[in-house]
């Protein structure tokens, strides 16, 4: 669904940021990158007083899953260069979450870190009009985010490093009344391959409760697997961050 321009209505425009972290023991800062996706739901008003919420319908949303690309300059735009602006006179509510996934109903959105581990977050931008000149996507976390600084590692490092036996799956409700509420946490455990590409290993995981003995990561750099225990009991919630230094006598062989 395009809308079409109506004069004197205004094009719909966004501008983002990232929400702190609220728990954190290490400094991480989360930017937006060129060409990083977003999906983007809105919806008008009925009552301009009362708060609206994305339909599973695609005709009832004023944009529906739209797809939008970060641009070099840090716009955003739309993957298919189509343009959406404000109704002439009403209320506009947008959602929008991070990454775009092709297809998505708003009320159950999968997230599965065991097949692919990324920064889930979403945003929330209500009662926007056509006098907004951009509207305003602050984006929250809704996982934890395990990091692992291995000593003797770096980005080079060819050493995998896995989050074992952990809660990996849930799913995002964007629909829901209360934004904190939006992510529910699955029953499936599995393996997460711990990324590496900026000189530390990090996994991001389902809020949960790690138990002091558990064995929470598998390494291995080509010989036999190396296994390291939780040394405390910690409560991973959504926006946490967990460090651990792992040093080589930590670390037990299988």
């Amino acid at each position: 669904m395009q809308p079409d321009p109506v004069a004197g209505a205004g094009e719909i425009r966004f501008i983002t940021d990232v929400g702190a972290r609220a728990i954190t023991d290490v400094e991480i800062k989360t930017n937006f990158e060129w060409r990083d996706e977003i999906g983007v739901f809105a919806v008008v008003r009925q009552d301009p007083a009362v708060q609206a919420y994305p339909s599973t319908t695609a005709s009832s949303n004023h944009m529906h899953n739209v797809r939008f690309v970060r641009q070099y300059d840090g716009s955003w735009a739309t993957a298919n260069e189509e343009r959406y602006f404000f109704p002439e006179d009403g209320v506009v509510d947008f959602y929008a979450y991070y990454p775009y996934v092709a297809n998505a109903a708003p009320n159950s959105i999968p997230y599965d870190a065991s097949q692919g581990n990324y920064n889930l977050m979403t945003s929330r931008a209500v009662a926007q009009n056509s006098g907004n000149d951009a509207v305003q996507l602050t984006f929250k976390h809704k996982l934890a985010l395990l990091f692992a600084e291995v000593e003797g590692q770096d980005a080079v490092s060819t050493m995998k490093v896995e989050a074992n036996n952990g809660t990996c799956n849930g799913t995002l409700d964007i629909t829901k009344a209360d934004q904190d509420s939006e992510f529910t946490v699955g029953n499936n455990r599995g393996v997460v391959t711990m990324d590496n590409s900026l000189g530390y290993y990090c996994a991001y995981v389902p809020a949960q409760a790690i138990r002091q003995g558990h064995q929470l990561l598998v390494l291995n750099d080509g010989g036999d697997d190396l296994l390291y225990y939780a040394s405390s009991n910690v409560a991973l919630t959504a926006a946490s961050v967990k460090k651990y230094h792992v040093k080589a006598v930590q670390a037990i062989a299988d």
